[in-house]
């Protein structure tokens, strides 16, 4: 193949950490067209949350920041994230519901959970052995699956399997006989 046939895939430099940027690995525009990085984007999706609904796809908080302030809340991340394991209890990872869909069930199989909600800091894959907090009760489960949830337009979702992490929307199925579970009520590890 020749030279001027290759086509680049990266699109510059990130402005945070000065890493080659790719738009496969989910690099962001901000509003000063400046080009963060995905490991960047990563970082900072705790502080700055991806819309669950697709109606706000537009409005991912990240493409409103300057340079300056990503620069800026890099900094303060694991503070952040620090104040948030402190609220709930220095757990290693923490999910709200926001949503729940049960699934089948009978006599010999137990119902399947579909948990809607967000990741709000940490990391759940599948077949951790996660708590449901409902109230003051606890219950022990295992992660059946698990799927990042990012919408993308109406109608449509980038459904990632096997991993989900903080800030961003997410699927955790659980598959348990006598699961008391709310909206609201959090999955934590």
């Amino acid at each position: 193949m020749r030279r001027n046939q290759i086509k680049r895939l990266d699109i510059g430099f990130c402005s945070l950490c000065g890493r080659a940027a790719f738009w496969s690995e989910n690099a962001k525009k901000l509003q000063d067209d400046a080009i963060i990085c995905g490991e960047c984007v990563r970082k900072l999706r705790v502080m700055y949350p991806f819309p669950l609904d697709p109606k706000d796809i537009k409005h991912d908080p990240l493409k409103n920041l300057t340079t300056g302030q990503a620069r800026d809340a890099m900094g303060k991340v694991t503070e952040f994230i620090e104040d948030f394991r402190e609220r709930y209890g220095y757990r290693n990872a923490v999910f709200i519901v926001n949503k729940i869909e049960k699934e089948g069930g009978g006599l010999f199989k137990s119902p399947l959970y579909c948990l809607y909600g967000r990741v709000l800091y940490g990391g759940f894959s599948i077949n951790e052995d996660v708590t449901v907090k409902h109230g003051q009760s606890l219950y022990q489960c295992r992660l059946k699956d698990v799927y990042l949830d990012v919408p993308l337009t109406d109608g449509y979702a980038l459904r990632e399997k096997d991993h989900a992490e903080g800030g961003y929307p997410a699927i955790l199925q659980i598959q348990e006989r006598n699961l008391d579970i709310q909206v609201r009520d959090l999955i934590v590890k």
